[in-house]
């Protein structure tokens, strides 16, 4: 059986080790035979029991003295082997001739020639000290080799959620809300006009099930506020995403830490808007609804972008980096350019200080059939059209003769055939109405109207006049014949 033997550690044991020092410099050594080939077990027990009568006699017997060739031959095996004093072991129990020399854990034995110069150094054939004699100055503690640990794989959980601070869906622009289950804070009004211009995000973190509504013409957005993929265990700082999809009515329409959405159309019905945020472990999902309709149909609010004359623009860096929204004067104008040489076709979005001016809008009235049969002069003459814009009279001296500031005062159905009027609307859609009417024999009615849907795009220059040209008025009789 062989041991793995520290010299180093077997010398400073040594040291601290009196008894063990003892038995070295009395010789008190066990010495055995090791078996070499052609050996049976009765010469092994021969040799040793030679060997411990050896040692008996030469315990009495005197050191010999060494020549100075042989004492500096040690020093120099000492030196190489990076040996103290006491690792030169001596031992008497093979041959008076014989210094045994100690180095790590085997034996070398140097021979002295008549002249004292010592041969080379040999393995033996023995060891000179017993495994019982070793235990006394080995640590035999046995140490459990274990894997080197790895670092921790993160994440260990999906993205956070149910904190209003990290992950949360914002929503702005927004004209009302369409719908909500309340308020969880009774300080906290969210269904205040206000609430979208000052307080955007109170419906997302204090409302139940609200349901955003927004109008034409302006820019409804959605962002994720401060996007987290995971808390890091050790550091608690938080370790942001980009990996986050945007669904609507489960068709994937964008990638990012948000989503806005320009020229708008009215919908039909209610959409949900679900957010993904991933990371390696899992997904959260949450999912908002909201319709876009046309401020026409709601006579007590108006459009966002044309009530405060700007809109909110997501900010990555805002709120100390977490992502915010902010309000910016003007508005975020998005233009189709096509490249004239590659053919591909871009989106450029500006900020104009100026879009949300109001723009010239000109027109011209004509009845159809004007003066013909029935349709007499004297009857437009007698009459008084109509001209409502998104439900407001306009025939009473709000009409405009120009872009100077002139305005026209009532004016009868004569009076307004064939000629241009001019009015003035922010950016945004609007509903036109012209309409007039006279009686013909008994108990018969024709009426004149047209109604005309036009939407003010911010992309107009805020100093073009609008010309929605001539609205040929057509009629209608009603009554019996």
């Amino acid at each position: 059986m062989a041991y793995s033997f520290d010299y180093e550690a077997f010398v400073k044991r040594l040291k601290s080790n009196p008894e063990a020092q003892k038995k070295l410099n009395s010789n008190m050594f066990t010495v055995s035979a090791m078996p070499m080939p052609g050996d049976t077990p009765e010469s092994v027990a021969a040799k040793t029991a030679k060997m411990v009568e050896e040692q008996k006699v030469l315990k009495a017997t005197p050191k010999p003295s060494k020549t100075q060739n042989v004492e500096d031959y040690k020093k120099e095996i000492e030196r190489e082997s990076r040996l103290s004093a006491l690792q030169l072991v001596r031992a008497r129990g093979v041959d008076i001739s014989q210094d045994i020399l100690l180095v790590n854990d085997r034996f070398m034995i140097t021979n002295e020639l008549e002249d004292g110069n010592p041969r080379y150094p040999r393995p033996a054939q023995g060891r000179g000290l017993d495994y019982e004699d070793l235990q006394e100055l080995l640590d035999d503690t046995i140490y459990e080799l274990l894997p080197i640990p790895t670092s921790l794989q993160l994440p260990v959980d999906p993205p956070v959620s149910g904190n209003p601070a990290i992950n949360k869906i914002y929503i702005a622009n927004w004209g009302m809300l369409a719908d909500f289950g309340g308020s969880t804070d009774a300080t906290k009004d969210i269904s205040d006009k206000l609430v979208r211009r000052d307080n955007h995000y109170w419906p997302a973190i204090y409302g139940i099930n609200p349901v955003y509504r927004f109008f034409t013409g302006d820019n409804p957005l959605f962002y994720v506020y401060n996007p987290v993929s995971y808390i890091h265990p050790e550091t608690q700082e938080a370790v942001p995403t980009d990996d986050i999809i945007w669904k609507i009515d489960g068709q994937e329409v964008r990638r990012g830490r948000y989503f806005q959405m320009y020229e708008v159309s009215p919908t039909t019905a209610r959409k949900a808007l679900t957010v993904e945020i991933r990371n390696e472990v899992g997904v959260k999902t949450e999912t908002i609804f909201y319709e876009i309709a046309n401020s026409d149909d709601f006579s007590d609010v108006e459009g966002f972008s044309s009530t405060y004359k700007g809109s909110f623009v997501y900010n990555p860096d805002g709120n100390s980096g977490q992502g915010m929204a902010e309000f910016e004067e003007g508005a975020t104008v998005v233009q189709t350019v096509t490249d004239p040489v590659t053919g591909e076709i871009t989106e450029k979005v500006t900020q104009v200080n100026d879009a949300y001016e109001p723009r010239w809008v000109k027109f011209k009235v004509k009845w159809n059939d004007y003066g013909n049969g029935r349709n007499k002069k004297r009857k437009f003459r007698k009459s008084t059209p109509s001209v409502k814009i998104d439900g407001v009279e306009y025939n009473n001296g709000k009409l405009y003769k120009n872009i100077t500031g002139a305005k026209y005062g009532k004016h009868n159905g004569q009076n307004m055939q064939d000629t241009t009027y001019y009015v003035q609307k922010p950016p945004g859609p609007f509903k036109l109405d012209v309409r007039t009417h006279f009686d013909y024999k008994r108990k018969r009615k024709r009426q004149f109207s047209i109604t005309l849907d036009y939407n003010i795009k911010l992309q107009d220059p805020a100093g073009t006049i609008i010309d929605l040209g001539t609205l040929n008025v057509g009629k209608k009789d009603f009554g019996k014949r």
